[in-house]
């Protein structure tokens, strides 16, 4: 910050020097002059001007009332005092420094932006503002689970509890943001694996005692790329967490548990067949990459909705029957539904997409149907509706009436 020579001090000493050295010389002059102390009615004779006590000052005017031709040193005097001090004005401009201009800020970096760490390990997260020399410096820290990690002073992570937390350092000036991932997974003495081909892992067994499982992204180096045939069968899980990097989860793996949500990573690409069923399942987020989706593989849950991606193009025999579904949203990608795979759900209408090229028998069996609207073309198995007869195959129980040029209605007589 720039400083500002102080030449109001400066003045002051100068005038205090001046001010009595005028006195004086007026005081001698009176004594020595005795004449001049005869004088006229009603005239001042002195100084006006005093400092005050809090540092501020005004001179008064110096005015003498005695012969013109004796007062002429104390004038000379004055007159000295005033050409000094107008140039110590001018020289205390000419040095001001103005202060420095204020640098916004125009951004924020984390030394990390993502940290696999294992518990209670400890690491320096640092945050930089942009630019460097901004002039606010202040920054603020958050926290989206603060039962995962602490942070001292200093900015040292130190992690508590398994699980993944995301730590955001925000600038005071402008308000930007950056974020760092941070992801506490189990042990990996939790974990049975095998390495494939040298280049990623397989998780086979969960050998660990905790009932909510983070699986580790890495292990030995390599990427977790795929969860193993019933590898988290039946160990009365209550939550998993499986991290960005998983595509393929294979048959049976997270059956038989405890799960009531489930957020599945946009890496994976492949459900195998029953892989969550038998869970107690309310909700799933199937991400945009999943392409196949095999047979029971959320069978035997307590679903109410499900919204598929434009990625998936194969849904599964028996894959989400006995369920709750009272609603589903298909994406544009599917091409075939196989057989039964919403049947035993409460289902009354459905809008089926054009991308739909083949659907199977008894595909919404056993539900309240009274409404589905599909594209033209569509190969139709038998007993799409109910399995006591054919009720959209043919039309048979139901009237198909064309809403468009490439889309076929049916409803219930």
């Amino acid at each position: 910050m720039g400083t500002q020579t102080s030449c109001l001090d400066l003045i002051k000493i100068i005038l205090l020097k001046y001010i009595f050295h005028i006195n004086l010389l007026f005081h001698k002059y009176v004594d020595k002059n005795p004449a001049t102390k005869k004088c006229v009615k009603g005239q001042n004779i002195g100084v006006a001007g005093i400092l005050s006590a809090s540092q501020t000052w005004n001179a008064g005017i110096l005015h003498a009332s005695y012969k013109k031709e004796n007062n002429k040193k104390m004038i000379k005097s004055f007159n000295i005092v005033l050409i000094l001090l107008t140039i110590l004005c001018v020289a205390c401009n000419n040095n001001t420094t103005k202060p420095d201009p204020v640098i916004q800020v125009s951004g924020i970096v984390l030394s990390h932006t993502q940290l696999d760490l294992e518990l209670f390990e400890q690491i320096q997260l640092t945050a930089t503002v942009l630019p460097p020399n901004a002039t606010n410096q202040n920054i603020e820290w958050f926290f989206s689970d603060q039962n995962i990690v602490t942070m001292d002073l200093n900015g040292v992570i130190t992690t508590l509890n398994y699980g993944l937390t995301i730590v955001s350092a925000k600038t005071d000036d402008g308000g930007y943001t950056a974020e760092c991932e941070i992801y506490v997974p189990n042990n990996i003495s939790d974990f049975a694996y095998q390495i494939i081909e040298e280049v990623t892992i397989e998780i086979v067994d969960y050998v660990g005692n905790s009932d909510r499982v983070f699986i580790p992204r890495m292990i030995d180096d390599l990427p977790v790329t795929t969860i193993g045939v019933n590898s988290f069968h039946n160990k009365s899980l209550v939550s998993v967490h499986i991290p960005e990097g998983i595509v393929v989860i294979g048959e049976g793996a997270f059956s038989s548990n405890l799960f009531t949500s489930l957020v599945l990573p946009n890496s994976l690409r492949t459900i195998g067949p029953s892989a969550f069923s038998d869970n107690l399942l309310t909700e799933i987020f199937l991400s945009e990459g999943v392409s196949f989706i095999g047979r029971y593989a959320f069978e035997w849950n307590q679903l109410s909705r499900v919204v598929f991606p434009n990625s998936v193009t194969s849904i599964g025999t028996y894959s989400f029957s006995n369920n709750q579904l009272t609603e589903v949203i298909f994406g544009d990608g599917l091409t075939m539904i196989l057989w039964g795979s919403f049947a035993n759900n409460q289902l009354s209408s459905i809008d089926l997409p054009h991308s739909l090229r083949s659907m199977l028998s008894w595909v919404f069996g056993n539900n309240p149907m009274i409404r589905i609207s599909i594209g033209n073309g569509v190969q139709l198995g038998n007993y799409i509706v109910s399995g006591d007869f054919p009720e959209v195959y043919g039309g048979v129980g139901g009237v198909f009436t064309r809403q468009s040029p490439d889309t076929l209605e049916w409803k219930r007589e």
